[in-house]
């Protein structure tokens, strides 16, 4: 469970900093803030408190590139990052909940 884990996380960050450094049109905060979560993740890997950090810094840059993209919460993205961050979490609490 802990390799699931470990390789969900390592997805995640990878994916969002992925993301950080294709997409230009977004603000520097929401770079940030991306790369932060991201990080944060990664952290996780040795220090689990740094999980649940990442994933709410993740959600919430979902919510602002939404708003800064589309003047509205993109539902349908939100609503991916919600169900990859909850199956996360739940790993991560058996882990090390």
């Amino acid at each position: 469970m802990k390799l699931i884990l470990a390789i969900l996380l390592l997805l995640y960050a990878g994916a969002t900093l992925t993301a950080v450094f294709i997409n230009d049109r977004q603000a520097l905060a929401k770079h940030a803030l991306m790369i932060g979560s991201a990080v944060s993740l990664l952290l996780g890997l040795w220090w689990p408190i740094f999980v649940p950090l990442g994933i709410l810094g993740l959600l919430v840059a979902a919510v602002m590139n939404g708003l800064r993209l589309y003047g509205e919460i993109h539902f349908s993205h939100l609503a991916v990052r919600l169900g990859y961050s909850l199956v996360v979490m739940l790993l991560w609490w058996n882990v090390w909940g």
